[in-house]
Parts: structure tokens; C-alpha cells; sequence
């Protein structure tokens, strides 16, 4: 790419269409290292920032593009710039800074209406009803179909005590959209403040009713009201509230604070960070402030940082992860916030084994939560860490693993690596899944405890019992998605083959080999290995000889390949490490070689193979096997 333009618009695409290989910040920093004054850029990476509630960082970004943009004006022509800086003031408690650089944003008719609206909201927050009127009334000249705007300017109306102008600026609003609280609770509030008590009740009512005592109504109805300068009306919607929700607790103490009344702030704030922090997750950036406030009164609450961290982690990381640390600083009986830690250092730090200690810390104080064994036992694999330490974290745990596909897939994973398939296949024995897309591990976990405890009975010479799993190992392939491993059905019919051959039951023998033989292979993988065998086992040795010495080539070419690109299906799960992908790589080779009759190379593959990923099953398997 040639030019800075083409650059940005390459970035503005992707941060318009979301693509997880690719990151608009790139392109940005790129378009700024060849033109670090460029208008539109500086104004896009200052609006991520603002975004991203960085708001030191996006007012450098929006000054850098208004110092090229104004330079040659008295006023420019287009005023976004001057609208973003103005939200960043505001939101740093630059009031006058703010107000005056709203007012420049307001020159531009794009940003008319916008602008007006956010110098309303600083308006009232100073007290000044009749200012934010006017402004308001600027803003729907503009955009008069903006019912947020609609529901501030009857909310002025109402506090000047003109009800009966506030009612009419509402209208059918209050009939059209039944569903806004925000211009439902005007319509109440205005009959209350007009004297119509029955009516007011009657409105009360069904708007409780329509908000169906769900916390997250009331707080974005209160915020709503906080963010228009009515701290007033914010209390009062909060106080409605019949539920727990720590976070109401802390507003009320942040609104007590704005009233000058400290001590019943206080108060509100020490009873906010004594409750449970269970099915508590804040995540509007309104809250820092209100969090922010609360540790003015106690810098040892450990639930503000806990719950500080939550709402930074996405988009400020490090800073979240400072105030979780903070909170388990505060608090080290908080398993919660170690747990926020291990996925924190694991996702954003990548180091993993600080991100193990930090979830081994959470389950020494709690091993009730299902995911975090999923979590967990993912670092575990991630790192190659031994079975045996694998196995003591779901020890005594199937009650609570049961709870969670994920977590009892990995259970049941572990117990059949760690020579457990009989105990795994008990712990299936009964259990329903709920399959979506990309759950095919589902199968594979299945089809693994049933031949693997199979072929447990087949050493131990009881062909019949080992006959009766490898049937069960049949998991029709539509039922939880395609396998990870290639097609499981040869490897499955070669067992069942076997189990018939020891029984002396040369026909069938025939028949399940010669499936296994005939099975269409989507990819290539370790499966080929017993499509193999079973074309050996029909005399077939030339196409048996052709596929092992096709596996070693197979095998040889991904030793130690770089993977190009990103890890695009990361998010959709969990990434594969690079040792298990060079496991797999071993693991084809060395088949391909046992299957050629090389037995010392072989083996010394399919050893690299298990040092490399403990959890390669089938490679630790096959190794035992003569």
C-alpha cells in the first residue's frame, strides 16, 4: 500500500468489520510513522482510545488532529475532531475546556445536534435547567427524532415546573415505544410533581411491572439520568430497586457524595463492599467513576478494584489486571479475582506459568466453579504438565465438572489418558451433551474412553468384553460434528475387526476390515495408520505399504513447520501449542514407520512424540503396543 489514505481506509474496514488475524491499530500506526499529523487517523486511533476509556491518550490524538485541522480556519468545515475532544474533556472533568470545544463542534451540521446534546448534560449537571433547555431545544432542531434528546428536554421542562409543557414534549412517545422507561418514568414523575397522585401510582406500577425487578433496568435507567446532570432522579429510580446488587449500593453512595452528605455515602460504600460478589458483573465505563469514588473512602476495597478490573480487562488489560492484583492484595480469601488473574496473565501476559499459579491459588479457595477446570486444565496441556497432576485436579470434582460440557469433556479426556477409560466410561455412562458448532471434541472424548478401555479387555485376552466396547465407540458422526483426529470410523472399525478375529469370527473379521480399508479420508492424520492394518489384514500389502511410506513424507513435511498466520478459530476455542502440533507431526511419521516394519524408528518417534504432548493419547498407546 502506497499512500496514507489507502492505509486508513484499509484500517477503517477492519475495525468496521471485525477480523481477529488482523488489528486496524496496525494500519493506523503505520499511516502515523509516514504522516504523524494525518487528520483522519489521528482522529480514528483517538476515538479507539476514547472508546477504550483511555482518555489521556485519546485527548493527544484528537490535539494532533485539530492542530493540522484548524490551522487554516477560523472555523473548519467538518468538526468531528472537535465533538470527540469534547466527549474526552468532559469525561476527565474538564468542564470549561469541554464546553468551549463543544460549542466549536457545533458549527458543523453532522455534529450539530450531538454537540448540543452533551453541552445539555454539563448544563444540568451545574444546576442550570434553563441552559440545557435552550441547548437541548438546539439539538432536536437537528434530530428531532431522537427520543433520548426528547426525554431530556420534558425532563428540564419538568424541573423548571412547566408539567404541562413537559407532557406535551413527550406526546405519543409514551404510547409508541412502551418499552422506554426512560420517558415512562417522566410521564410518571410528571403526574406525581403535578399533583394527579392516582395517575402517578397507576404509572409506577406498570412501569415496575415492565421492568420485571431485573437490576440491569434500574442501573441503565439511573445511569441514564446521572449522564443528563438528574442525580435526583437517579437516587430516587435506584431506591425503587427490591433486589441485591452491590453496584446500586456504590452509586447511592457516589450520588450521597455529590449531596455533600459523606457519612451516609460512606455508609452506602461499606455495605456495597460487604456483599457477595456472585453474578456481579459491571461493565459500563460510567461505573470507574463511581468505583473510583468509593476507594476515596476506603482505599482497601477489595470489591471496587475486583469489579474495576472487570469492566477494564477488555479494553485496558494491563490496567484491569493491576486492579485485580490490588483487590487479592486487599482480599486474599477473593478466588474470583484469581481466577481474573490466570486467565489475565494467560490471554494478555502469555505467561503461563504465573497464570497456573494463579488459577491453583483460586481453586485452594474454591473448587465449585466448573469452568475453571476447563480453564485450568487447558494451562495444563498448553504446558505439557504431567497426567498425574491433570488427574489430582478433577479428583472428587465429577459433581461439580458435570455441570459443564466443557469441564466434563476434559475430565473424562484425563481419565482415559491417565489409564483410567473404565472410570471415564462409568462417568458416561448416562450423560446427555448439547452439541454446537465446533463440539466435536464431544465424540472424540467417546470414542477414545470406549476403545481405550476395549483395548484394555483385548490385552487381558476377555475378546468378548473388549468386542462390546469397541461397538460402543460407533458415534454416528452427524450426532456431535466431524472429528478433529480425520475419520475416526477406521480406526474404530479396525478395532472391531480385531476383536472378531480373536474370536474366531473370520467373516465378520472380514467385513469390519474391510470398511476400515474402503473409508474415505478428508485429511490426512494418524487414522491412515489403521486403514493400513486392516488393508494388511486383507492381504493387501502393496496399498498398505503405499500409505505408511505416504505418512512418513506426511509426517516429515510438518516437523517443525511454522504455521503461518494467526490462530483465526483461537476464538472460537482454545489454541493449539506449537509442541502438540509437532507431537502430531511425530506421531504420523512414527506410525508410518511402525507400519513399514521400522520398529527402532518408530519408537523413536512416537517417544518424542508423548515428550512432547503428554496428551497425545493415541502416540503413548501405540508405543505400548507390539
Amino acid at each position: 500500500i502506497t499512500t496514507v489514505e489507502e492505509i486508513f481506509l484499509t484500517g477503517s474496514r477492519i475495525g468496521q468489520f471485525h477480523n481477529p488475524r488482523y488489528s486496524a491499530m496496525d494500519y493506523y500506526n503505520e499511516a502515523l510513522s509516514r504522516d504523524p499529523g494525518d487528520i483522519r487517523t489521528n482522529i480514528a486511533v483517538g476515538n479507539f482510545h476514547l472508546t477504550n476509556g483511555n482518555y489521556a491518550l485519546a485527548r493527544k490524538y484528537f490535539a494532533t488532529a485539530l492542530k493540522r485541522l484548524a490551522r487554516d480556519y477560523t472555523r473548519p468545515s467538518d468538526c468531528e475532531a472537535f465533538y470527540l475532544q469534547g466527549l474526552t474533556l468532559a469525561a476527565l472533568r474538564l468542564t470549561e475546556e469541554a464546553t468551549d470545544t463543544l460549542y466549536r463542534a457545533t458549527w458543523d451540521y453532522a455534529w450539530h445536534s450531538a454537540a448540543f446534546l452533551e453541552l445539555a448534560r454539563i448544563s444540568s449537571g451545574k444546576g442550570d435547567y434553563a441552559r440545557a433547555l435552550d441547548q437541548i431545544e438546539e439539538s432536536l432542531s437537528t434530530n428531532s427524532r431522537n427520543n433520548r434528546a426528547v426525554a431530556m428536554k420534558a425532563s428540564y421542562q419538568r424541573r423548571l415546573g412547566d408539567q404541562k409543557s413537559a407532557l406535551k414534549t413527550i406526546g405519543d412517545l409514551y404510547l409508541s415505544d412502551p418499552l422506554d422507561f426512560r420517558i415512562a418514568n417522566e410521564v410518571y414523575l410528571i403526574n406525581r410533581e403535578s399533583g394527579n397522585e392516582a395517575e402517578a401510582s397507576f404509572l409506577l406500577k406498570r412501569l415496575t411491572e415492565k421492568m420485571r425487578d431485573y437490576d440491569q433496568n434500574y442501573l441503565e435507567l439511573a445511569v441514564a439520568y446521572l449522564n443528563d446532570g438528574l442525580a435526583g432522579e437517579a437516587e430516587e429510580v435506584l431506591l425503587r430497586f427490591q433486589g441485591n446488587n452491590p453496584i446500586m449500593g456504590y452509586y447511592l453512595g457516589y450520588i450521597e457524595d455529590m449531596k455533600g452528605n459523606n457519612a451516609m455515602a460512606g455508609d452506602y460504600f461499606k455495605r456495597a463492599s460487604e456483599q457477595p460478589v456472585d453474578y456481579t458483573f459491571p461493565f459500563r465505563f460510567e461505573t470507574l467513576r463511581v468505583l473510583e469514588k468509593a476507594l476515596e473512602y476506603n482505599s482497601s476495597d477489595s470489591r471496587a478494584y475486583y469489579y474495576m478490573g472487570n469492566i477494564l480487562y477488555d479494553k485496558q488489560p494491563a490496567r484491569a489486571i493491576e486492579c485485580w492484583e490490588a483487590a487479592v492484595r486487599n482480599d486474599s480469601s477473593l478466588a474470583i479475582a484469581y481466577r481474573n488473574l490466570g486467565w489475565g496473565y494467560h490471554r494478555h501476559y502469555n505467561d503461563l506459568p504465573k497464570a497456573i499459579s494463579f488459577y491453583e491459588k483460586a481453586f485452594s479457595l474454591d473448587r465449585n466453579e466448573a469452568i475453571w477446570y476447563t480453564e485450568l486444565d487447558a494451562l495444563y496441556e498448553v504446558t505439557n504438565t504431567t497426567l498425574d497432576r491433570r488427574l489430582a485436579l478433577f479428583e472428587n470434582s465429577n459433581d461439580v465438572v458435570r455441570n459443564r460440557d466443557d469441564a466434563f469433556v476434559r475430565q473424562i479426556t484425563v481419565l482415559t489418558m491417565a489409564g483410567r477409560p473404565d472410570r471415564a466410561v462409568e462417568f458416561l455412562e448416562g450423560k446427555s451433551f448439547s452439541y454446537r458448532e465446533g463440539n466435536s471434541r464431544v465424540r472424540e472424548v467417546i470414542i477414545d474412553a470406549q476403545l481405550m478401555l476395549g483395548k484394555k479387555y483385548f490385552e487381558e485376552k476377555n475378546y468378548r468384553k473388549a468386542l462390546e466396547h469397541f461397538l460402543q465407540a460407533r458415534v454416528p458422526d452427524e450426532e456431535a460434528g466431524s472429528a478433529r483426529s480425520g475419520n475416526r470410523d477406521i480406526q474404530v472399525n479396525y478395532y472391531i475387526g480385531l476383536a472378531y478375529e480373536a474370536l474366531r469370527n473370520n467373516a465378520k473379521a472380514r467385513t469390519y476390515f474391510r470398511m476400515a480399508a474402503d473409508q474415505n479420508m478428508r485429511r490426512s492424520g494418524y487414522m491412515t495408520y489403521y486403514q493400513g492394518l486392516s488393508l494388511l489384514k486383507l492381504g493387501n500389502n502393496e496399498k498398505a505399504e503405499e500409505i505408511f511410506t505416504t505418512m512418513v513424507a506426511e509426517g516429515e513435511s510438518q516437523i517443525n513447520r511454522t504455521a503461518g498466520g494467526s490462530d483465526f478459530f483461537a476464538i472460537f476455542g482454545e489454541r493449539e501449542a506449537a509442541g502438540s502440533r509437532n507431537s502430531m507431526a511425530y506421531t504420523i511419521r512414527g506410525l508410518g514407520y511402525k507400519g513399514l516394519g521400522d520398529n527402532a524408528r518408530a519408537e523413536e518417534d512416537l517417544r518424542k512424540a508423548v515428550e512432547l504432548s503428554y496428551s497425545n493419547l493415541w502416540a503413548n498407546a501405540e508405543l505400548n503396543t507390539r
